[in-house]
């Protein structure tokens, strides 16, 4: 209400009616000019020489924006509301124009005799606790309705230009087009801007990069905020630190276009899962056919120590070999005379069976029952598996580790 108040103080004139004042040398009144358009053909004669003259002055009532003669004259209220002291339009005059933002709560006395709005343009007035919608000029306030006599207040002014009418949350301009509240969008300020949600377009969390949005969203965070987000500093594979510099993840390094940790460093490389491995790995893929990926322990071993490679742990039934300490043996198997199987075999009652193709050594006559798979197949979940080309086990993620004869470590 304060702001509608010095907009009506700041357009404040003594003593004027509607339109403008002409005057100019030898005139002893100066001319009243209604709102119209003047021309250089206008009559009569006397105001014919009068907005011709050189030395014409043109001094107009608050709401018309003319402040010289420039021919053809339109003289036209603003888009808003003069109001005036007197009736028939005179007296002591104010204006107010369409608001930028829609009035809320707001109710400003009004003291006049008379109204005039311009072209549409419609004023909300409270009289008598009565609210009553004004859509013409009022040459004089005691001719409304009987019931409507009394005190009068502004409660909202507003164009009519907009088609469709804009939602609540607008104000239609002049030029006809709805002038949304932050927030709001849309040809009718119907919907919400981005980064904003819910009836009253509220905006998203200061801690979220995106959240449900739009007029039915509920604001829940979808995307936070990252802290040290490696895009802030370009930074492709890393942390942005405090000071805008990117830290890359082990293996990257700055590309060859500029972004930071956006490619391997040498005796690294890619691998499917976006990740840079060291060399010792590549070498699987280079030369997997050979399946010379090398692990420290060896078969049998499930542990064993840093340096010497000596197996300290021994998977069940294996025994540390005697003569290479950095394996371990598979069990034997012998016939029920105390004949020991060869590799190749298994111990079935007073013989020795061969094993499956699958297996070296084995405790049965099929492929599930293999303890060390058959050179060029892998164990991987009790069954023998081949791999393909990039050395990865067939059906898995694993490399085939020769040594082990095992599916090993995840690529």
């Amino acid at each position: 209400m304060r702001l509608l108040l010095q907009r009506l103080d700041l357009f404040r004139s003594c003593c004027f009616t509607v339109g403008a004042k002409l005057s100019f040398p030898g005139a002893t009144t100066p001319f009243h000019l209604l709102p119209g358009v003047y021309t250089s053909t206008t009559n009569p004669q006397l105001l014919h020489d009068a907005l011709t003259s050189s030395q014409v002055s043109l001094t107009s009532s608050p709401g018309f924006s003319n402040s010289s003669i420039s021919l053809p004259l339109n003289l036209e209220l603003q888009a808003g509301l003069s109001v005036y002291s007197n009736s028939l339009y005179s007296g002591e005059s104010t204006f107010q124009p369409l608001p930028s933002t829609p009035l809320a709560n707001t109710s400003v006395p009004l003291t006049s005799k008379s109204l005039a709005l311009s072209s549409n343009v419609w004023i909300a007035a409270n009289a008598n606790n009565n609210r009553i919608i004004i859509w013409d000029a009022v040459p004089d306030v005691s001719q409304l309705p009987p019931s409507n006599q009394g005190s009068l207040s502004l409660l909202d002014v507003q164009s009519s230009a907009c088609t469709p009418s804009c939602a609540s949350s607008a104000v239609c301009t002049a030029a006809g087009t709805c002038q949304c509240a932050p927030g709001f969008s849309g040809l009718s300020c119907e919907s919400c801007a981005s980064g904003f949600f819910g009836p009253r377009c509220q905006a998203c969390p200061a801690d979220c990069k995106q959240c449900d949005e739009g007029i039915t969203g509920t604001g829940r965070c979808l995307k936070p905020v990252v802290a040290n987000d490696p895009s802030t500093c370009n930074c492709k594979n890393g942390v942005c630190g405090t000071n805008g510099q990117c830290t890359c993840n082990p293996g990257f390094t700055t590309g060859t276009d500029g972004t930071s940790c956006s490619k391997c460093s040498p005796g690294f490389f890619l691998t499917s899962n976006g990740d840079c491995q060291g060399a010792y790995l590549s070498l699987v893929q280079w030369f997997a056919n050979c399946l010379i990926f090398q692990s420290v322990c060896q078969i049998g071993c499930t542990q064993c120590s840093d340096g010497t490679g000596a197996c300290t742990s021994c998977k069940t039934g294996f025994s540390q070999d005697a003569n290479d300490r950095t394996k371990c043996n598979p069990p034997t198997q012998s016939t029920n005379t105390g004949q020991a199987c060869p590799n190749g075999s298994f111990a079935s009652g007073a013989s020795c069976s061969p094993c499956s193709s699958s297996c070296q050594t084995c405790t049965g006559g099929t492929a599930n029952d293999c303890v060390v798979c058959a050179s060029g197949l892998f164990t991987l979940n009790g069954a023998c598996v081949s791999a393909n080309a990039d050395g990865v086990c067939q059906g898995s993620n694993l490399i085939a580790d020769n040594n082990k004869r095992e599916c090993d470590s995840e690529f």
